[in-house]
């Protein structure tokens, strides 16, 4: 009977640290090592704004990230659908901020796609901006 009282009283201390340890680092909530993590949680900024209407074209897209991240890919198609030209290459290691060079957009509805890796999550998003 004794053993079994210790047994579940050391039980009991453990949940606050073995919850502590679930939850995640940084307040980015439970996700282990390489799963999907919504880019909500770590795409701090972006310029465009998503969902942007712009009197003027940009000349670049900035990504600005909570934490250091490697940005894997990006895509960005117009209003055709057809693809934009623009001048990304992956770094050789994480940044917490990204600057991607745009060819000249003429006026229409733009969606920019990316994947980033970093501090062991994958993430993915998309912003979309008009330009008219």
């Amino acid at each position: 009977m004794k053993l079994t009282a210790l047994v579940i009283a050391l039980a009991i201390a453990a949940a606050p640290a073995a919850f502590a340890q679930s939850n995640g680092h940084g307040g980015h909530g439970a996700h282990g090592q390489g799963a999907q993590t919504p880019a909500g949680e770590m795409l701090a900024s972006s310029t465009p704004a998503d969902g942007a209407v712009l009197a003027e074209a940009p000349r670049t897209l900035a990504l600005n990230f909570a934490h250091p991240v490697m940005l894997q890919t990006v895509s960005i198609t117009g209003p055709d659908g057809a693809p934009v030209r623009a001048s990304f290459r992956r770094p050789a290691s994480p940044l917490a901020g990204y600057a991607i060079a745009l060819a000249p957009l003429p006026d229409g509805a733009y969606r920019a796609q990316w994947t980033a890796s970093g501090q062991g999550h994958q993430m993915q998003g998309v912003i979309g901006f008009t330009v008219r």
